[in-house]
């Protein structure tokens, strides 16, 4: 992790399972917290998702609220969640001018069949599927067109007895595939940072 301090404007995604372990909701909000005091110029990422997402949010936000971006599959994704936070919605993109965000989307074998029917417009509860797999995309990757760089980082909350399944397991195997480092709560070690 020593990685991130040695990066001028380090951009760190906060991810993570929805069903959180009461014991660990603190850690999770905590994590939040020191990783924005012990990396002042890192910018944050989050899904706006129930869970981890949130508790890693709320830990920046009582420090740094200026510096995390909420990636919203849609523009009414839990609105009131995100509403004094900077967003970023997919229904903002124009996808078919991003090429690698499309191609790494239908890497998802559940959902790859609704990225063409999504493309063309199609909405319904099937095709809203992939909306989440792009902003999950779009958070690890970034976008050319939206200026938005790659994500450094990756510190997630898994199910370490079910590891890397649903979409953070996606988007945790994307970030590998990519080159970026991930950490997940057993391998958080901040006073290496």
């Amino acid at each position: 992790m020593e990685i991130l301090k040695d990066l001028p404007k380090p951009v760190i995604m906060l991810i993570g399972k929805r069903e959180v372990r009461s014991a660990d909701t603190e850690m999770l909000v905590e994590m939040g917290r020191r990783l924005a005091t012990l990396l002042p110029n890192a910018e944050f990422r989050s899904g706006n998702a129930k869970g981890a997402d949130a508790l890693f949010a709320k830990g920046v936000n009582e420090v740094a609220p200026e510096r995390i971006t909420l990636f919203l599959p849609y523009d009414s994704h839990r609105t009131r969640a995100a509403s004094d936070t900077r967003r970023i919605s997919i229904d903002e993109m124009d996808l078919n001018n991003e090429p690698d965000i499309v191609a790494a989307a239908r890497m998802n074998e559940k959902t790859r069949h609704h990225v063409d029917p999504y493309l063309r417009g199609k909405r319904d509860r099937f095709t809203m599927k992939i909306a989440y797999i792009f902003r999950d995309v779009l958070m690890v990757l970034g976008s050319t067109v939206k200026r938005l760089p790659k994500a450094d980082a990756v510190f997630y909350y898994d199910d370490l007895a079910n590891p890397l399944e649903g979409g953070t397991g996606f988007t945790v195997n994307l970030a590998m595939q990519n080159g970026i480092k991930v950490y997940n709560q057993s391998t958080w070690n901040l006073p290496d940072l």
